[in-house]
């Protein structure tokens, strides 16, 4: 018969603990490490319209978002980034020709932008974009998204110029205000 160790099974479960506190603390800081700010080229614009479609309503008359709840599409962050499990939902951004905005996301981290492969190719929580040098008026249309780390109901600080203003984009649940 084997003698039973009373401290054994408290060292395992301490020790698993442990495990578990420090492959959190090295997530955190890998994520937190490698967000980027990143400026939008032009050149990465699918598409140039006169008209906002209706279900976009825009902010501070220089850019255009989704009035209405965008879903993310099973598409997840790869295993080996920084957004690892982050789910993306695709929606255009759209933009004044002739302006220059910033868009800036919630200091969590738990957003991030992905729109026209921004220089760094890799979604950043914040973004600069024009003025574009295109032919025409209107506005200018990117593909791309954003990555959620959850649904949410997401703050987006918008600047232009002087001028700032905050929208709310509902990614898998609707904001209650808008």
């Amino acid at each position: 018969m084997k003698a039973q160790c009373s401290w054994c099974s408290n060292t395992r479960y301490l020790l698993l603990l442990a495990l578990v506190a420090g492959s959190l603390i090295v997530l955190s800081l890998y994520r937190s490490e490698v967000i980027y700010d990143n400026s939008v080229s032009c050149d990465g614009s699918i598409d140039r319209i006169d008209q906002l479609p209706k279900d976009y309503s825009q902010v501070l008359g220089v850019v255009a978002f989704p009035m209405v709840p965008v879903e993310t599409g099973g598409r997840v962050g790869p295993k080996d980034s920084y957004y690892y499990g982050f789910s993306f939902a695709k929606f255009g951004l759209l933009t004044r020709l002739d302006s220059a905005i910033s868009l800036t996301a919630p200091t969590s981290g738990d957003v991030l932008f992905d729109w026209a492969l921004n220089e760094s190719g890799r979604p950043a929580n914040s973004l600069q974009i024009g003025p574009c040098e295109i032919d025409g008026a209107g506005w200018v249309v990117f593909a791309g998204g954003v990555w959620v780390a959850r649904p949410t109901c997401a703050t987006i600080t918008v600047t232009s110029g002087e001028e700032t203003a905050q929208v709310q984009i509902g990614v898998d649940r609707p904001c209650t205000q808008r």
